[in-house]
């Protein structure tokens, strides 16, 4: 069998020394985790060097030899994975990784090997810098043709700073090495070879660059013509032969050259000898100052002279056994020409002249400011200048990360940040000056590719990738015997990473992404023939001409829109949203789209010119399509999504002829559907699913459900990743994560599974050949760890399988398989995708169809799959087996662990006065009476960082044994005054106590973002505990505070939520340093920063019929010895105070008995804490209320809590039943006041028999028997389902016939339980109905009159306190008249207040009828209340929101809110000097995509779920300025952002009928369409409305009164597009502007901004203007939501100095002129012991910090306490402190 690699595509790594160009014309670059080897002669990647297991940051080639016969021998890869490899040629030719370079404990960023004249030594050094700090120097010697040595000689501390380049030469004349260094300090450090240590040694440090330096590269020098430049022999600065030069590249823009000589006389004693310098004046001298470099770019400018003279560097070298030599570096040239960051430079390599070794001074730099420039000096002056520019002026690209020289200088090569190579080449037939044209070279996916798949005709392949693109390959035939694969278009460039693609027809595919949009895309007439040019194509099809001519994306688009007519490009694009011409060179033209193509296209050209036109979008889906399918005959599109609840588990059919979705979806799984396929003659359509469930479908004849459900099977253990069908659809293939595939056939029993392959790992990408080899089928195999394996069957027998091969893995991926594709061609071929990066041919196989070479491998080159094959059905029902197995061995584990617990159930006969003390007894131990007394703990929230301690703890077992271990952490940390650090709670499957090792690992392993990753670098401590890594469908995770009430805890005890269990988290998140040493598996240990209490369950007690005994036991009192055998050690609270640990880390804090409390002020603050931690999950208390309402409201009946399905409980069921009949009758015997006409036993029973399976008529004649017979009412919550017909429970609906189940409630025809049914996780998108509805059974039953639960049940506890919180008020009323009654605490009566509405925040003080305070102050004060749509537009929403799928605005709204909280806080700077933080900021924001775009469906989301909250923001501000500028009556109106129109409904009710003409203004048509639609479903009155993409941006345009930018700021990409939009809006102002942004971190950052900018221009424009209402954040109530917004209104001319004319008393004039001059109060004051302090935003648009203590008056003082956030302050403060304005 012939194998070999046709064709690989993968981009170069994002980093700036991740390539480098070999002596023999290779170019290796880092490729994902590999290094890829590009041959630039052949035109394609060769192969890929697999080896890191992270990114390759750094590739560098080692070479040896004397001047022009050196060769590169070697190269050196540094990764992320803190290693560097050497990999080398063997004696076959191959390549080989001869050596691993560990040590660094953090990523290798920079690569240095030696690079001289002549590198004659039998070793090699290489260099490697890290972000740990340290430069390492490495020595590597052969050992063999397979094997390298490699010692580390060095390593070079930096201390606080990194290196970021590294350069190694020889010093001039010596064999003495010299290595440079550029580091973060923004210095050059440079060390020379010591040969008496051998070891480098710091010599000095060159200062000079403004910003880190990037890039540096060392070269000789050598004469030109005979003569070197400056040659005067008693000139310092002149170069000579043998002088090393070298070229230092930096962030701040700018070149810097150094010259490296000989110094034949000392110099001055201000130099220092001996490898040192006085560096204070070394850097007064040496570098160039800021000011410096300022003077000479205006000098370029002017043309004046400026001298730059420097002194030189001098130090001493030792350059052999008793030989002294001193060296002179000094600055030589600065070049500037680049307009950003310089990333790397490179000099020309030597080359012959005249016969002689030359090396020419030339200098190519890379930027990314889009450019490479090649510097030379000039041959009379020596000055250096810049020869060439290639590159992209403008254009989509984002800049150069690094340029190369060929071997031989004829060529140069950048990559560029999206990892496409661009290629240039000298033209030799020009004479004069240089000429450099572009050459074509290679590309390919920068992140993970998704999906690959052939053309219906196989003509070309397409990919698509999590990098947003869709790329085509396809061939480029040079000759008849010649071709090389290219990138020849880019149909689709997207805002969001595609996941799937279908091909509908030869021309036309689909794709699907992130979006939730399927979107069609047809190939156009440039596309069609230029493949036919450049592939040689003849069969093009002859519709071409009717084809559009390309396609073109508009600014801020996701959609292509098709272009028929050279003319039109650039008609979509032609103004922004400011109306201002957009510039862009790169963009396409009428030109270039005329062209047809005759070779592959260039990066630029592929970014913008081979876009194909979209044709449709397809909705339907409320979630991230995962795949898509289409039918052969291109009819019907399959496609499927994310599924959080099997509800979204469908299949949405699309009728291509109509392009709209069939009726109904397709039914068959209960999660997320990985893939769907169909037949070749389109009979079946198979899906598979993360349910572990393959479900096949058949073709009806029927349009409205042309497919129908035939057959479904679980076929594997784990989640199914691919499925395939064979070519003539007589089998499909499934496979799957348990390491197997599965080949199915049809029989007389439907589908089986006829063979089972077993794979070493997980098999995640299967494909069929399309046709059968020798009567063989051909199965490819791609594996999660990227290898590929071809299996074969025996010919004609399918039910027999064996290997036919193994793909070398040099040739496979270093990642996952993601997709493979066969194509049929006079061989076969085959195209992979993966992981890697790598896509499209990456990996082509041709498999020779010469007779007898297919089969004659056997199966010898891989014993272990003829050993695992299966033949027959058998291996099915054998992995059944194992699995019933393994599943029967956990539960009898489970069972004998809960057995040894010693739970025992009561067994006494049934006695009235013992049930009441006996309940009293149980309970007590979960309910506590909260009391008036005050709990003061001490409050860590504002300790001094360094000051801080930290505890820590692991919780286990159930939520409500987790949540016993949070309150005793709580309880805990209050006591020792440390900040709490909580794990999230688990729900779901649980585990249970074990040791502190294993239960570290379990909960690192369940985080399901890193559970992966987690389980693999525990997975030697898993074996031993005999673990497994969790199966994320059997659990989530969630945050605790979003379960419970933890306001009143976290007033007491500082929490700190912590998802990441690892020590690293406590080292970078709170400084918390541990060795990482080995831990004993018991006691208490101290590592580091932490004293960890390991504690062991003992189990010598088990023997002996005694419980566990636990670890320790801690109490707040001292105590000598346990008076329980429960607890093994006594600690003492008093010690554990006097550790000074910074953090105290214990194994679990569980147990009902863990502190003895004994102090009153301790028990008073675990009851408090008790009673404030209950459920306050909305969707919980909204799913419980609807039953408690079914009921007439809380009270109304009774609650049980029955246990029943596990153990103990399930053994003991009957006896618990018959204990809660005995309590239920008794209490409701002692508390009910019958009727005088009560019905009998036998007439209740009869009444009830015929209702018995209707339960709401069952329901309501219950409630009408409790109304007139006093007849009880029961909900039992249970986890036993369908209780009426099971016999344990018969006595309880013997005995309350009124019983009532959750069961009941589901089947109640009125009750909606979509939004439970639908709602996931808001961390990983868990559906949480099944978590969540045992927590909403048990809390309807807690509202009942009372509650009885089952022993030794901590869900029957917590669900007692709950009802003892809720019924608190009316317990407490009622104890003194009722106390005889003997009732337990926590019981009330049925005629107790049953009102929910009220709670304790509706216990509002009454007013007083005379108002207190000055009046300034009740004029200032800003009191928002509710604010209601109005009448009209709540009608026109409604109207618009009932054509629309609900269910899927609600998504929708989801995905709005999420995106708004996504951009609501400021991101943290990340490290690096102040240029660079600025930078990269400003590059992040210009270049990230978009956080929204705004189609259809988000506009519609918009107004049901967001417009609410805007309008009431607009609608407050509004009247804030009608309130004080009373005569600002605005005519005409200009909204920028205007969306669906909101300012212009808050305008008319503001304002009344001021305004005449509005004007709104909004980039997305969708929008502005649905805006209109608003305005016609309403019959009021509006003034005249026009609505618009752009503003005009003219001059001349009239202006408008009020312009108001409301919640749009946040959207423009950059701040120099907010102050371009301030700008162009402010001249369109005639009176007003108002800026309004969310009340977030962010959106006050920008309206500070905005504001203060504003005021910079009109003082600079020395144009009056001011504040009216300065900038705050404030709440707007309402009884939907409460919604945070900040503001300012500025407003031409000056404040008002006198009345205006308008009809109002003179007083409130006088008060409305005054409050212009008063501040605003921008924070919610702190009101302190007899001061109040005030942040405040004053008029001038300053902030400040005023106090108001009680001394300055009585009044002032009232004033100030009663002041709120958003109040105008009216007094003069006592005091004021300039602050800055907060985010």
């Amino acid at each position: 069998m012939q194998v070999k690699s046709e064709f690989i595509a993968v981009a170069c790594n994002k980093a700036t020394r991740c390539a480098a160009w070999g002596l023999d014309g290779t170019i290796a670059y880092g490729a994902h985790s590999c290094v890829a080897l590009y041959e630039p002669e052949l035109g394609r990647v060769t192969r890929t060097l697999q080896g890191h297991e992270a990114r390759v940051n750094c590739v560098e080639f080692i070479q040896r030899g004397s001047e022009l016969q050196q060769e590169s021998v070697a190269i050196v890869s540094g990764s992320a994975d803190k290693t560097a490899r050497i990999w080398k040629r063997n004696a076959q030719g191959e390549w080989i990784n001869s050596a691993l370079l560990e040590g660094h404990t953090a990523a290798i960023d920079a690569l240095a090997c030696m690079r001289a004249r002549s590198i004659t030594s039998d070793s090699d050094l290489i260099a490697t810098g890290s972000g740990d700090g340290t430069v390492k120097i490495w020595r590597r010697t052969v050992q063999s043709d397979e094997k390298d040595q490699v010692e580390l000689l060095q390593t070079i501390d930096t201390g606080s700073t990194y290196c970021t380049a590294l350069a190694m030469s020889y010093l001039p004349g010596t064999q003495v090495p010299i290595l440079a260094t550029g580091n973060t300090d923004l210095k050059i450090r440079i060390y020379t070879f010591d040969v008496n240590s051998q070891q480098f040694h710091n010599a000095l440090s060159l200062p000079g660059h403004e910003d880190w330096v990037r890039g540096l590269a060392f070269a000789e020098y050598t004469r030109q013509g005979g003569l070197a430049v400056n040659a005067d022999p008693d000139n310092q600065h002149a170069l000579r032969e043998g002088d090393l030069l070298l070229a230092s590249a930096g962030q701040d823009r700018y070149i810097r050259l150094w010259k490296v000589g000989q110094a034949k006389q000392p110099t001055n004693s201000s130099n220092l000898s001996n490898g040192a310098s006085d560096s204070a004046k070394g850097d007064e001298e040496a570098s160039l100052s800021k000011e410096l470099l300022e003077a000479l770019e205006d000098s370029i400018k002017t043309g004046e002279s400026v001298q730059l003279s420097t002194k030189a560097h001098v130090i001493d070298v030792t350059v052999e056994q008793g030989r002294v030599q001193r060296y002179s570096i000094m600055f030589e040239a600065l070049l500037l020409g680049h307009d950003d960051w310089v990333y790397s430079v490179d000099w020309q390599r030597p080359m012959l002249n005249d016969g002689a070794y030359h090396q020419p001074m030339a200098l190519l730099s890379a930027s990314a400011d889009k450019s490479m420039m090649l510097w030379k000096p000039d041959p009379q002056s020596g000055v250096w200048s810049n020869e060439v520019r290639v590159g992209e002026m403008g254009g989509q690209a984002l800049g150069f990360l690094g340029g190369l020289f060929s071997p031989d200088g004829s060529e140069i090569v950048a990559h560029g940040y999206h990892g496409a190579f661009h290629r240039w080449r000298k033209n030799a037939s020009n004479e004069v000056g240089s000429s450099w044209e572009p050459q074509v070279s290679i590309s390919g996916h920068f992140k993970e590719v998704q999906a690959i798949s052939w053309d219906p005709k196989h003509r070309f392949l397409l990919s698509v990738s999590l990098d947003q693109t869709a790329r085509l390959y396809a061939p480029w035939k040079h000759s008849d015997d010649q071709s090389t694969w290219h990138e020849i278009a880019r149909p689709q460039i997207h805002g969001y990473d595609i996941q799937c693609l279908a091909f509908v027809h030869d021309w036309q595919y689909v794709s699907g992404s992130d979006e939730k949009v399927l979107r069609v895309f047809d190939a156009p007439k440039v596309f069609v023939e230029s493949l036919s040019q450049i592939s040689s194509l003849n069969d093009i099809s002859t519709d071409v001409e009717s084809r559009p001519l390309g396609a073109n994306l508009p600014a801020l688009g996701l959609s292509n829109k098709a272009v028929f007519d050279a003319s039109e490009v650039n008609t979509e694009t032609e103004q922004d949203l400011l109306g201002r011409p957009i510039m862009d060179s790169s963009a396409p033209t009428a030109a270039t789209f005329g062209n047809t193509l005759r070779q592959p296209p260039f990066e630029e050209d592929l970014m913008t010119t081979t876009l194909w036109p979209e044709v449709e979008k397809l909705y339907g889906h409320g979630y991230e399509l995962m795949c898509v399918g289409a039918t052969h005959n291109g009819r019907y599109i399959a496609s499927a999504c994310r599924a959080h609840t099997p509800d979204q588990a469908v299949i949405r059919l699309f009728d291509t002829t109509t392009w709209r979705e069939t009726p109904k979806p397709l039914h068959g799984h209960s999660l997320t559907i990985t893939k769907t396929k169909f037949s070749h003659n389109d009979q079946y359509l198979l899906s598979i699913s993360r349910d572990r469930l393959w479900s096949l479908y058949e073709r009806q004849d029927q349009e409205e459900e042309p497919y129908k459900i035939i057959a479904q099977n679980k076929a594997h253990a784990r989640i199914l990743w691919d499925c395939a069908w064979s070519h003539d659809d007589g089998v499909f293939a499934t496979a799957s994560r348990d390491k197997t595939v599965k080949l199915w056939m049809p029989s007389a029993d439907g589908w089986t599974c006829v063979a089972t392959l077993k794979l070493p790992e997980a098999v995640t990408a299967i494909e069929f050949t399309p046709c059968k080899i020798n009567d063989r089928h051909i199965l490819a195999c791609g594996l999660e760890n990227g290898h590929i394996y071809l299996c074969q069957s025996e010919p004609n027998n399918i039910t027999s399988w064996s290997l036919l091969a193994s793909i070398p893995h040099e040739l496979t991926h270093a990642g996952t398989v993601n997709g493979l594709s066969w194509r049929t061609t006079p061989s076969l071929q085959l195209a992979t995708c993966g992981a890697d990066h790598a896509i499209a041919l990456k990996h082509a196989f041709h498999i020779s169809l010469l007779s007898g070479l297919l089969w004659s491998l056997g199966v010898s080159t891989w014993p272990a799959m003829a050993s695992s094959t299966r033949v027959d059905g058998k291996s099915c029902r054998s992995t059944s087996f194992v699995i019933v197995v393994a599943f029967t061995l956990l539960l009898i584990t489970t069972l004998v662990y809960l057995q040894v617990q010693d739970f025992r159930l009561p067994t006494t006969p049934v006695d009235a006065a013992r049930l009441e003390d006996e309940y009293q007894t149980w309970r007590t131990s979960f309910n506590a009476v909260a009391s008036d007394s005050s709990v003061q703990p001490g409050d860590p929230s504002f300790m001094n960082q360094d000051e801080e301690r930290y505890l820590a703890f692991f919780t286990h077992s159930g939520l409500h044994n987790q949540l016993f271990s949070v309150e005793n952490a709580l309880l805990l940390s209050w006591y020792l005054n440390r900040t709490l650090l909580l794990p999230r709670a688990r729900l779901g499957k649980p585990f249970g106590w074990s040791p502190y090792e294993k239960m570290h690992i379990e909960h690192s392993i369940q985080d399901k973002t890193s559970r992966s990753a987690m389980c693999k670098k525990y997975s030697k401590r898993m074996t031993f505990y005999k673990m497994e890594c969790p199966e994320p469908n059997d659990y989530t995770l969630i945050s605790y505070e979003d379960l419970f009430d933890m306001t009143w805890a976290k007033k007491h005890v500082k929490v700190i939520e912590r998802d990441d269990m690892s020590d690293e988290w406590l080292s970078k998140e709170l400084g918390i340093s541990t060795s990482g040493q080995k831990k004993p598996t018991e006691g208490i240990f101290v590592d580091g920063d932490v004293r960890y209490f390991l504690g062991v369950t003992i189990k010598e007690g088990k023997s002996k019929g005694k419980p566990y005994t636990w670890d320790y036991r801690i109490y707040d009192v001292p105590k000598i010895s346990s008076s329980s055998n429960k607890f093994a050690v006594n600690i003492a609270l008093d010690d554990l105070r006097r550790l000074d640990d910074k953090l105290l880390h214990f194994n679990s804090l569980f147990g009902t008995g863990r502190f003895p409390i004994t102090k009153m002020e301790h028990l008073e603050f675990m009851r408090k804490l008790r009673l404030s931690l209950v459920y306050r999950h909305p969707m919980v208390s909204q799913s419980a209320d609807m039953i408690i309402q079914k009921f007439g409201g809380a009270g109304k009946f009774m609650g049980l809590h029955i246990r029943a399905t596990e153990e103990p409980f399930a053994t003991q069921l009957s006896s618990n039943v018959q204990y809660a009949v005995d309590r239920a009758s008794y209490w409701w015997n002692k508390q009910a006041q019958h009727s005088e006409t009560t019905l009998s036993e036998e007439d209740l029973a009869a009444s009830l028999e015929p209702l018995v399976d209707s339960p709401q008529k069952r329901l309501d004649q219950c409630i009408q028997l409790h109304a007139t017979h006093s007849i009880p009412l029961v909900y039992m919550a249970t986890d036993m389902l369908d209780t009426r017909h099971h016999s344990a429970f018969k006595l309880i609906y013997d005995t309350f016939p009124c019983t009532f189940t959750l069961d009941d409630f589901f089947a109640l025809p009125d009750l909606d339980w979509t939004l439970l049914k639908t709602y996931g996780n808001p961390y990983d998108g868990t559906p949480m109905m099944r978590y969540l509805i045992s927590i909403v059974d048990g809390f309807v039953a807690s509202r009942g009159s009372i509650f009885l639960g089952t022993k030794i049940s901590t869900f029957s506890g917590f669900m007692l306190r709950m009802h003892d919180v809720f019924w608190m008020k009316e317990k407490l009323a009622k104890m003194a008249t009722e106390a005889d009654v003997g009732l337990g605490q926590g019981f009330s009566l049925p005629s107790v207040t049953t009102s929910t509405d009220q709670g304790p925040e509706d216990n509002h003080e009454e007013s007083p009828s005379v108002p207190r305070g000055t009046v300034e102050a009740r004029f200032g004060k800003k009191r928002i209340g509710s604010v209601v749509l109005p009448q009209d537009l709540q009608q026109s929403v409604q109207t618009l929101i009932n054509s629309e799928d609900k269910r899927l605005i609600r998504a929708d709204a989801l995905r709005l809110y999420e995106s708004f909280r996504s951009t609501s806080r400021v991101q943290k700077p990340r490290q690096g000097s102040d240029v660079d933080k600025e930078r990269k900021k400003d590059r992040r924001e210009a270049n990230a995509p978009h956080a929204l775009m705004y189609g259809h469906r988000e506009a519609v989301a918009y107004i049901a779920g967001v417009m609410p909250s805007t309008y009431g923001a607009l609608y407050n501000v509004f009247m804030e300025v009608s309130k004080r500028v009373p005569t600002f009556q605005p005519k005409t109106v200009l909204d920028f952002g205007t969306g669906p129109g909101t300012a212009l409904w808050a305008l008319r009710d503001a304002f009344g009928g001021s305004v005449e003409r509005f004007t709104g203004v909004d980039i997305s048509d969708d929008v502005l369409r649905n805006a209109e639609l608003l305005l016609t479903n309403t019959d009021s009155k509006m003034p005249q409305v026009v609505f618009r993409r752009h503003v005009q941006n003219d001059e001349n345009a009239a202006k408008s009164d009020l312009v108001v930018i409301a919640f749009s700021l946040g959207d423009l990409p950059t701040e120099s597009a907010r102050k371009d939009t301030l700008d162009t809006l402010w001249r369109q102002t005639n009176d007003t502007m108002i800026l309004i942004e969310r009340g977030t971190p962010v959106g006050f950052r920008h309206i500070a901004k905005a504001r203060q900018y504003l005021l910079d221009q009109a003082k600079e424009r020395k144009e009056p203007i001011h504040i009216v209402a300065p900038m705050k954040t404030k709440h707007s109530k309402s009884n939907e939501e409460d919604s945070k917004y900040s503001y300012v209104v500025l407003r031409r001319g000056t404040p008002p100095q006198g009345q205006e004319a308008r009809d109002a008393p003179a007083e409130e004039d006088e008060l409305i002129r005054k409050a212009y001059h008063w501040p605003r109060i921008v924070a919610p004051p702190l009101k302190r012991s007899k001061h109040v302090i005030m942040d405040v935003c004053t008029p001038k648009g300053t902030f400040e910090r005023t106090t108001a203590p009680k001394s300055q008056g009585k009044e002032i003082y009232r004033d100030a306490r009663k002041a709120m956030w958003g109040d105008l302050f009216p007094h003069e403060p006592k005091s004021r402190v300039p602050i800055k304005a907060k985010d």
